[in-house]
């Protein structure tokens, strides 16, 4: 319900809907149903609100999957709502360590190496096979394809350049 009122722009609806089901003690929300939402208000500015409902859903008992997937989200939003790469780098990684093949925390975490250039970084980008690479935003693939070119691979940035559509 929540998604659908968020692609149509109805986000009020869409975060009442998101508090009405968070709310109730026997809501089993899924992070894929709410990402959208998330995303949404976070665009709007409305980060404590996303990170809010996030964290409420954290108290929900959940698998190791579904608690990875809620926290490569609360990743999403350290990073893009709050601008606390630590934080989500830390939310990336506890995600990870819950499900290792959590592709947004893994690309989150290649993410945030790339950004401040640690020496993993290249080695981190290069485990991701192309199909997840595909999978990654443009700005993603933008920061993997110059952190690879700077680091001597560039045959890899050019591979990953090519996956870039606007």
């Amino acid at each position: 319900l929540a998604e659908g009122l968020s692609v149509r722009g109805e986000e009020g609806s869409a975060w009442t809907a998101l508090e009405d089901v968070l709310a109730s003690p026997d809501a089993a929300v899924s992070p894929g149903s709410m990402k959208r939402v998330i995303e949404r208000l976070v665009q709007q500015g409305r980060a404590e609100a996303a990170l809010e409902a996030i964290d409420r859903a954290l108290t929900q008992s959940l698998d190791d999957s579904g608690r990875a997937q809620w926290l490569a989200l609360r990743g999403f939003v350290l990073e893009k709502g709050f601008e606390d790469q630590g934080g989500a780098e830390q939310a990336w990684r506890e995600a990870a360590a819950l499900d290792p093949e959590q592709l947004e925390a893994r690309l989150g975490i290649a993410t945030a190496l790339a950004k401040r250039d640690a020496s993993d970084a290249t080695e981190t980008i290069c485990l991701l096979s192309d199909h997840e690479i595909a999978r990654a935003s443009v700005e993603q693939k933008v920061i993997f394809a110059g952190t690879l070119l700077r680091n001597h691979r560039a045959d890899r940035a050019l591979a990953v350049a090519r996956m870039i559509v606007v």
